[in-house]
């Protein structure tokens, strides 16, 4: 066998050379693979809410707009599709004639999110919430009621930068006990910030 040629399997390298590939094949492996956690962010949100729930008082019943704003906190769960959050609202007091009505609400909710296109993402969540409502009259009806309540939301944003979104978020609220509250439908417009 002639000692020039060569198997095509064999081929003569440097030291050097030999470092440089095998730590070429290294950083090569290490953006291959990934974690769990790199999928991970925390989210922020912050909305102006506008709230169109019913009240059930003695002999009548109600129906109220109630516009206020909503702090919410959420984590992806290991994934950029599901997230879990926690949210919490706060309409204020409302005076409508006699009448004086206050609503506060904390909400944990699961959710899905999807990219429609470049431009837009859709969330659709459930979860379940606590409802703190307060009514009186001057016909001496004084209600505290604090209501558990099934919650569904739908909502489509769209990135104004890499880690801020703005949307719209339409969600309902059912109580899932008898209550004066009899639950709401909502409309938001949401801020969300990812880091």
């Amino acid at each position: 066998m002639n000692s020039e040629e060569t198997s095509p399997d064999y081929e003569e390298v440097s030291y050097e050379d030999l470092l440089n590939r095998i730590s070429n094949k290294k950083s090569y492996l290490k953006k291959e693979s990934s974690s769990p956690f790199d999928e991970v962010l925390i989210h922020f949100g912050l909305a102006y809410v506008t709230s169109f729930s019913a009240t059930s008082i003695p002999s009548n019943s109600l129906s109220n707009q109630l516009s206020g704003l909503q702090l919410s906190l959420g984590i992806n769960l290991f994934s950029p599709h599901w997230y879990s959050e926690a949210t919490w609202r706060n309409f204020g007091v409302h005076s409508r004639f006699s009448q004086e009505i206050s609503l506060r609400e904390l909400d944990f909710r699961i959710g899905f999110q999807e990219d429609l296109s470049a431009k837009w993402k859709y969330r659709l969540g459930t979860g379940l919430a606590t409802r703190f409502m307060h009514y009186s009259d001057n016909k001496s009806v004084n209600i505290d009621a604090t209501t558990p309540a099934l919650l569904i939301n739908f909502g489509l944003f769209t990135p104004i930068s890499d880690f801020v979104s703005l949307g719209a978020e339409v969600s309902g609220r059912s109580p899932l006990v008898s209550s004066s509250d009899r639950g709401s439908w909502d409309l938001s417009l949401q801020s969300l910030t990812s880091f």
